[in-house]
């Protein structure tokens, strides 16, 4: 003060018509999720080319691509996707992720945070003959707004959302006379 007698304080106000008005600004937060699948070669098993019972191995990262954290992030494969003839492929956690909501479990993100899961297939007689499998995941997270699910299908170079996962092989045909 310009007497010595003290200082002069305050309140802040946000509009300058009631002293004490909290001020405060809005901002929405944007979710996003970007998943990315890809497909190992197939593991000869028995060392005689491609056949069936050989395995690949699907490996999924989901990455927090938005602004806000992620909870309870998951992976699924569709039946109604997938060319295989064997049993669907179930992604199981492999690594990353965090627990951002304090239930034990590292299925949470952070912005920028990714999480892998992998799964394996067992080829069948029936893929050997086509020469391929392919399909899409769909990954899928809680935003903390609460104001729904925030989800990515799932793309096999982050190239081109949305392309399917395809893994092309050739089996070994022989034939052996007597």
């Amino acid at each position: 003060s310009p007497s010595g007698t003290g200082d002069v304080t305050d309140v802040s106000d946000d509009d300058g018509t009631n002293t004490g008005d909290v001020t405060r600004k809005n901002f929405a937060g944007s979710p996003g999720l970007t998943l990315i699948k890809t497909a190992s070669d197939p593991v000869d098993n028995d060392s005689n080319g491609v056949d069936a019972g050989d395995v690949i191995t699907f490996t999924y990262v989901a990455t927090n691509s938005g602004n806000v954290t992620l909870t309870n992030v998951s992976i699924a494969e569709a039946q109604a996707d997938f060319t295989g003839t064997g049993t669907l492929p179930s992604p199981t956690y492999a690594s990353g992720g965090s627990d951002q909501d304090s239930d034990s479990a590292t299925d949470d993100l952070a912005v920028g945070e990714s999480v892998t899961w992998t799964a394996t297939y067992a080829l069948t007689q029936a893929d050997v003959n086509a020469g391929f499998v392919e399909n899409q995941a769909t990954a899928t997270g809680s935003s903390p707004s609460g104001t729904g699910d925030v989800t990515d299908v799932s793309d096999d170079d982050g190239t081109n959302a949305g392309d399917v996962t395809r893994k092309n092989f050739a089996g070994s045909p022989g034939l052996t006379l007597i």
